[in-house]
């Protein structure tokens, strides 16, 4: 699916669809989509949606969506993520989200998410991620986000994931978090002052 203008999605779902950019959606302009369901996308980029514009997701489950980058999303703008799902996504960059610009996610869940780089979400752009829960995702370098810019975290829940740097998170700048929960998360190696465990 390809739209050139605003995009308006939703009580809708996508299966199976495979393509370069955005297996299931390319949007080249504002995109809101609620209530929808993505499974077994997969592309280049963007498993299930490659957009190069603005962004906001709501109330979606996105599962087992595959990309070299952001096995769920692909988004080149401003991204706004919340109450959504995403379950066993898999990429090189992002498991689950691949945002380049601002990002701010909330009230959602991110479970056995897999990337090299960010086994849930991977952030090339300033961040808040609030009131989530992720659990059992696995990455190279943080096994739940990874930050390349400033990142927040505040009253989220990082359990069981895992990674060689930084069992939760993994972060190349200013990180702030707060009233958090990590529970047995994991790294190979301790020695980095980027990640947290």
């Amino acid at each position: 699916f390809y739209s050139n203008n605003n995009l308006i999605v939703k009580d809708s779902k996508f299966l199976e669809n495979s393509a370069t950019n955005g297996g299931a959606l390319l949007s080249r302009n504002n995109t809101h989509i609620t209530n929808s369901r993505f499974n077994k996308n997969d592309a280049v980029s963007g498993g299930a949606i490659h957009s190069n514009n603005n962004v906001t997701v709501e109330d979606c489950k996105f599962n087992q969506n595959d990309a070299d980058y952001g096995g769920a999303i692909y988004c080149n703008s401003v991204l706004n993520v919340e109450n959504s799902e995403f379950m066993e996504n898999a990429a090189d960059y992002g498991g689950a989200i691949l945002g380049l610009e601002e990002m701010y996610v909330s009230k959602s869940r991110f479970y056995s998410n897999n990337a090299e780089n960010g086994g849930a979400v991977c952030v090339n752009n300033s961040a808040l991620i609030e009131d989530c829960d992720f659990y059992a995702n696995n990455g190279e370098y943080g096994g739940a986000i990874y930050f390349n810019q400033n990142g927040t975290v505040t009253t989220s829940i990082f359990r069981l994931n895992t990674a060689d740097y930084g069992g939760a998170i993994h972060s190349n700048s200013q990180l702030s978090v707060a009233d958090s929960q990590f529970i047995n998360n994991k790294a190979e190696t301790s020695l980095d002052r980027k990640s947290v465990v």
